[in-house]
């Protein structure tokens, strides 16, 4: 019976130093459970507060994103208002290009003008100059063809000269006006001949020059003095062969 109650007083410890054991692990696992929980309330606080800010920062972003995509809207109108101002520059630029090219070629073609304008004016002055030195010849010719009209005009008057004469061709007679050439102006084209009004001499009378007894040319009365008129060339006039002394008739 006493070893009995020994056995079983040995067993009895031996449970309780077991359940001690027991016990002892359970508290130290539970102690680890605990702490383990703690650190894992603890992480989750910590994740919350990220979360938060994350949220948080979050929001912004989104904002910020929202702004950017204003001020990109903002820009791509600006971007479209300049991009339309740029093609009306252009488009002014192309056109002031052309004006410009424009008023290039109408200076150079006014500057062509001006110099032909120039040349005509330097060719209309030196014509001008010719024509004043002609003008001064005519002069100076008329003034010497009127003086040697008046003196043949009063030689004519005090010698009375009557130029009557008969011609007679194929045998038939017929009375004719004649005279003759007393001077002949081969610059200015005409003569002066020995017939005037006191003959019956009008402007525009036709007269025939003849050398010797042929016709050699005919002459138009242009200007008519009492004993002498003056007389262009006709066209086709062979004119070297008019000279003075030549007689001249009228039908």
């Amino acid at each position: 019976m006493g070893q009995k109650a020994k056995a079983l007083t040995g067993l009895l410890i031996i449970i309780t130093f077991i359940s001690l054991l027991l016990a002892a692990g359970a508290g130290y696992v539970l102690k680890q459970e605990m702490d383990k929980r703690k650190a894992l309330e603890q992480k989750l606080q910590s994740n919350e507060s990220m979360k938060a800010d994350l949220d948080k920062n979050l929001q912004q972003t989104k904002q910020e994103v929202e702004r950017l995509l204003a001020k990109l809207s903002d820009g791509d109108s600006q971007i479209a208002n300049l991009t339309k101002e740029l093609q009306t520059e252009k488009s002014n630029s192309e056109k002031l290009i052309s004006d410009v090219g424009n008023l290039e070629s109408q200076m150079k073609q006014e500057k062509i003008a001006k110099e032909d304008l120039s040349k005509q004016l330097e060719k209309a002055k030196q014509d001008l100059a010719t024509k004043e030195k002609e003008l001064k010849s005519i002069t100076d010719t008329k003034s010497e063809l009127e003086a040697k009209l008046k003196d043949l005009e009063a030689k004519s008057q005090h010698e009375s000269v009557q130029l009557e004469k008969i011609v007679v061709k194929q045998g038939v007679a017929a009375s004719s006006l004649e005279g003759k050439i007393v001077s002949v102006n081969r610059e200015y084209d005409f003569v002066i001949v020995d017939l005037g009004k006191k003959d019956g001499i009008q402007i525009g009378d036709i007269l025939t020059v003849y050398d010797k007894s042929e016709p050699a040319a005919k002459i138009k009365v242009e200007k008519v003095y009492e004993a002498l008129c003056a007389a262009n060339f006709l066209p086709q006039t062979q004119k070297d062969k008019i000279k003075e002394g030549l007689r001249v008739s009228r039908p």
